[in-house]
């Protein structure tokens, strides 16, 4: 998972981009979950 930590040269881009991935992840499951949630209370509804 952590393979780009091996070039030590850019060790804080690196870390960086590893937290912006990680970000982007949660983002797109908060999404997943919000439109998830959408369609249950349009079907109960």
């Amino acid at each position: 998972m952590h393979l780009i930590y091996i070039s030590e040269r850019s060790n804080n881009s690196c870390f960086y981009i590893d937290l912006t991935v990680y970000f982007d992840a949660l983002k797109v499951q908060f999404l997943n979950i919000c439109i998830f949630a959408f369609h249950f209370f349009a079907l109960v509804l």
